[in-house]
């Protein structure tokens, strides 16, 4: 598809900017680089990379049913909309954030179509609706961020992780539907907490005058009774080895959940103690990067040779990435913690920031070496 360079290019961009971010929070520089960059760094993430690819995704896989043609505009407006939005919030024009969110806005409705049609066709929607949810929050958020922005402002930061973390729970319970079964049965539960959870960010991003502790706590709680069960249930998962793809996927099944529920954990340290840098930026990127980052990784290997319309060779796939970005997360996380007890070193930051670039491109070395771009010798002389 032609737009996934520009989510691509859009994810590098905004993985420089968290990096410069990073440096800048750890005293590694006292100027940033991409300083321009620096207040979109989630839109980057959120709107230019994750919604371009996803929907891209669910493009491909609605090709093969019988919908109306206006899926075939969908990517096109999500980056139009996407760059659009994102230049009017960078040169500070508002009819051009407008324009671009309504771009968005227009192409996740189809979005929501598409997937609602193939989760009627489906003999198990439930994945579909956390995917509908998912795609309600981004529209909210492409909307709201016309007047908002999500720096310093926790609740707008929690509704956009909405739409990533809505959708790997989605497409979790898709794909366990045949080997976890018991976890669709706990998922149609989670639905509604997690549905109550968004509507209350929401409802708190909407009035930020109401008291965000209680909020904060109850949107905690619900996604933990949603995680737990989700985690235990996936669990054989975790361990299966017949083939080198399920070994992959378990690996980072094991660390994806441990991401999501210590970001999880520490948030809820934050809402009961109070608001901080340190332990701000050590949640929010347990979740950002370790549990969607590692989610990724996880699912790259399945979805993204249905996309480029290639096989996997899965004798090839490495765990390395993986074992990157868990390092450069961890130390992190644990830098911002010990900022609060007032221990503070650059050492940490720049390290991190350095093995989350290490991360992406050992990730595309060894995706571009797993992939079959061409029939192989052994192949062609038996044919």
């Amino acid at each position: 598809m032609v737009v996934l360079p520009i989510a691509v290019l859009l994810m590098l961009l905004a993985l420089a900017a968290g990096v410069s971010k990073l440096f800048l929070l750890h005293g590694v520089i006292s100027q940033p680089f991409l300083a321009t960059f620096l207040p979109v760094h989630g839109h980057l993430m959120v709107f230019g990379f994750l919604a371009i690819l996803l929907a891209t995704e669910r493009y491909i896989g609605a090709l093969a049913f019988p919908l109306n043609p206006i899926v075939h505009v969908m990517p096109f407006l999500v980056a139009a909309g996407t760059i659009i939005q994102l230049s009017g919030l960078i040169f500070g024009v508002l009819p051009l954030t407008v324009a671009g969110a309504t771009l968005l806005v227009a192409g996740f409705i189809i979005y929501v179509y598409a997937i609602t049609a193939v989760g009627r066709r489906s003999a198990q929607p439930l994945p579909f609706r956390y995917m509908s949810l998912a795609a309600i929050t981004l529209i909210s958020g492409a909307i709201l961020s016309i007047r908002l922005s999500p720096v310093q402002n926790l609740p707008f930061m929690m509704l956009l992780l909405g739409f990533p973390i809505l959708t790997v729970l989605g497409e979790r319970v898709e794909l366990t539907r045949f080997v976890a079964p018991a976890i669709s049965a706990q998922a149609r539960y989670g639905l509604w907490f997690v549905g109550i959870a968004f509507a209350l960010i929401l409802f708190q991003t909407l009035s930020p005058t109401t008291a965000t502790r209680p909020i904060m706590i109850a949107w905690i709680l619900l996604l933990l009774a949603v995680a737990v069960p989700m985690t235990w249930g996936e669990r054989k998962l975790m361990t299966r080895g017949e083939k080198p793809l399920h070994r992959y996927l378990g690996i980072h099944l094991v660390a994806a959940y441990g991401w999501l529920l210590l970001g999880l954990l520490l948030l809820l340290v934050l809402a009961i103690k109070g608001q901080t840098i340190g332990l701000l930026d050590a949640a929010m990127h347990s979740l950002a990067v370790g549990f969607i980052g590692a989610m990724i990784l996880a699912h790259a290997p399945i979805i993204l040779p249905a996309i480029i319309g290639k096989t996997l060779r899965e004798e090839r796939l490495n765990t390395l990435p993986l074992w990157l970005l868990t390092v450069g997360n961890l130390l992190r996380v644990v830098s911002g913690v010990a900022g609060e007890t007032g221990v503070r070193s650059a050492l940490p930051g720049a390290v991190s920031g350095g093995l989350t670039v290490l991360t992406v491109f050992t990730f595309v070395f060894f995706m571009a070496r797993a992939i079959q771009f061409s029939v192989p010798k052994d192949a062609q002389a038996q044919g």
